[in-house]
């Protein structure tokens, strides 16, 4: 019966809800457990950009926000930061500029 269908559904999604989570995030992208699996040893389980180690959960999903297609796995810093400037490699250039310049 449907009430036990749907019971049934909330015991399985509360036993694996990690794994439902992430079948949810990389379905998102168009991608499978086995391809985010592949990306990540590709990686060295690291982040793309800083290289700080991280497991199946603690990463973002780096996207084209125009074609949406993957680039990679970041750190939650590393994405957030690639967020506020807004994909801009010139600004990543200029921020780096500004750091260089302005040493102690």
């Amino acid at each position: 019966c449907l009430g036990c269908k749907r019971e049934n559904g909330a015991k399985y999604r509360a036993a694996h809800k990690q794994m439902v989570r992430l079948k949810t995030r990389v379905g998102r992208y168009g991608l499978t457990i086995e391809a985010l699996e592949a990306l990540l040893l590709k990686q060295n389980g690291a982040c793309a950009i800083c290289g700080k180690s991280f497991d199946l959960s603690g990463f973002r999903i780096d996207h084209d926000h125009a074609g949406a297609r993957v680039r990679g796995l970041l750190c939650v810093p590393c994405n957030t930061a690639l967020c506020l400037f807004k994909d801009s490699p010139e600004a990543l250039l200029h921020a780096a500029e500004y750091l260089r310049d302005n040493r102690d």
